[in-house]
């Protein structure tokens, strides 16, 4: 049984809509959490697999805020920010990946 070799990734987006976006859901969970600090950087382009995509660095007064304010930027940064990601195989086979249910349930716990 021959296992398919793991393919390179492609992550595509528009700048002006997905940086102004992962700025927005950045002012949100400032809005919401007693954070003092908090780079987001998204990585695009070429891509292997196993490689970081997302820098996510929290300053808070308490643990608590600080994980529960990641878990809020990574829930909405997966499901709101327009980038579409491109899986390509060595045998030419090629194909866009599907935004996860799973996201964009996750995401819908932090609605009030």
């Amino acid at each position: 049984d021959h296992e398919r070799p793991m393919p390179l990734r492609y992550l595509e987006h528009c700048p002006e809509v997905s940086d102004s976006r992962m700025e927005r859901i950045v002012r949100l969970a400032f809005e919401r959490w007693n954070i003092f600090h908090c780079p987001l950087i998204h990585r695009v382009g070429r891509l292997g697999v196993g490689d970081p995509v997302v820098l996510l660095m929290i300053a808070a007064g308490h643990r608590q805020e600080a994980f529960s304010d990641t878990e809020f930027i990574m829930d909405h940064l997966k499901t709101e920010v327009p980038l579409w990601k491109k899986e390509c195989f060595e045998d030419g086979d090629e194909h866009w990946v599907e935004q996860k249910q799973a996201d964009t349930q996750a995401r819908k716990r932090w609605q009030s």
